[in-house]
């Protein structure tokens, strides 16, 4: 059942990013009056087709690795251009790098489009509290990251891609904390951190470990903990006179006391506080009605699309930073992940909820986008480096050249597949 889930959960996610990744380029060529034969969703045999309107043939293939949109190239097999429409090659350079950048582009806005719903709706996010590892300096209890590099971080998620895009460089990472003492920075050097690393654990290797302190967060109507007066940012130390240091141990001391009155030694605005608290029995277990401290972020629709507009240019900078650390050696290639890491994260993120796969779903849009981006032959990039080359030069480069640009690009991303399927299988 959970590999179903899986495998149902990569379709979805390749289906929506390929269909819209197609319809950009599928638009722009008809905006510029070009012929489109076929739409598929998908590569090879082709299991449904119907035909639309303007002679395009839409198609579902066997494959659900991609698909493509076939346009008329000059004379096709004897196939003609109806009245109004023409052929991809008689169009202007500049309209044909138009319609190469209509997938990328596509993409991209379908990020800033999740990234609002997301900002509208709210986000989510495991307030972020570390520890440093027996023997190093920095905080022994669990303190707040307030910042990383002087970006803010409200989530988990904030701290790891602040972290990401330091991977394989030197100097310093500055964290800025918030505890017992109030705010402080604590200092990390780095020396070309993480370059051949496979999976970095970016906190271990700086000498921190995350913490989950019991800080209480949400506390539902009409429970125990409201009843005895428990608030949001208590933050729980002991349970009849054992100490908790962390989220599981609390909720496993509450559960296991079913309905016996429990003792809290509590932190409130700087005081040590004791409660008495009753669980109420739930399916033979204790129930208090207390969740941990989650940061929720939501904006209003216009400011939801000028942080959606951000949160897009931020992922693609963190993508190109990515790639060209790979490119110098800098990224260890053994972190390319292939369509078996990709369908474990998507059905992952779906049984996490909406929100988690939303996020996923936009970060592998920019992602699709920045690398069909490269100027590499076949990919998109390279298709608006030879009509860019074709527009300065007044003509197009020599079939042979064109060809040999095909084998190469071809030779390249072959290889960058067979290396993420590489990586997919030694991580099984």
């Amino acid at each position: 059942m959970e590999l179903l889930q899986t495998i149902l959960a990569l379709l979805v996610t390749l289906g929506i990013l390929v269909t819209v990744h197609e319809a950009g380029h599928f638009f722009v060529a008809r905006y510029f009056g070009v012929r489109v034969l076929r739409f598929s969703l998908g590569m090879g045999p082709v299991l449904w087709r119907r035909q639309g309107a303007g002679g395009t043939e839409f198609a579902l293939s066997l494959l659900p690795i991609g698909g493509y949109v076939k346009m008329l190239e000059g004379d096709d097999d004897g196939i003609a251009s109806a009245p109004g429409q023409c052929a991809f090659s008689e169009t202007h350079p500049a309209a044909r790098i138009a319609i190469a950048l209509g997938g990328p582009v596509a993409n991209l806005l379908l990020a800033v489009l999740v990234y609002w719903v997301l900002f509208v709706s709210g986000v989510t996010g495991l307030v972020p509290y570390v520890k440093a590892l027996e023997g190093a300096e920095g905080p022994t209890v669990g303190a707040r990251v307030l910042a990383v590099d002087g970006q803010e971080t409200p989530s988990w998620n904030a701290v790891n891609e602040a972290l990401v895009r330091r991977l394989g460089e030197s100097g310093q990472i500055t964290f800025t904390l918030e505890g017992d003492r109030g705010p402080w920075t604590l200092e990390r050097p780095i020396e070309r951190w993480l370059a051949d690393a496979e999976a970095p654990q970016f906190l271990t290797e700086l000498n921190l470990e995350p913490a989950y302190p019991v800080v209480l967060g949400r506390i539902l109507e009409a429970s125990p903990a409201e009843a005895a007066g428990l608030r949001s940012g208590d933050r729980i130390t002991a349970v009849n006179g054992v100490a908790v240091e962390h989220w599981r141990a609390f909720v496993d001391a509450v559960q296991a006391a079913g309905s016996q009155t429990l003792t809290l030694a509590l932190e409130r605005g700087g005081e040590s506080r004791r409660l008495a608290v009753q669980p109420r029995l739930e399916d033979g277990k204790g129930f208090l009605g207390v969740g941990p401290a989650y940061a929720v972020q939501r904006w209003g629709l216009g400011d939801a699309l000028g942080e959606a507009l951000v949160a897009t240019w931020d992922k693609t900078a963190m993508t190109l930073g990515l790639v060209r650390k790979m490119v110098q050696g800098l990224v260890s290639t053994r972190n390319l992940s292939g369509p078996i890491t990709i369908a474990k994260v998507a059905g992952d993120s779906a049984k996490s909820g909406m929100e988690t796969f939303l996020g996923f779903l936009a970060l592998l849009s920019v992602s699709l986008a920045v690398l069909n981006l490269l100027p590499i032959p076949v990919l998109d990039g390279g298709h608006v480096v030879l009509h860019l080359l074709e527009w300065v030069r007044g003509a197009p480069l020599p079939e042979r050249v064109q060809a040999l640009g095909v084998q190469v690009g071809l030779m390249l991303v072959v290889t960058l597949m067979a290396v993420a399927l590489i990586n997919d299988f030694s991580r099984l």
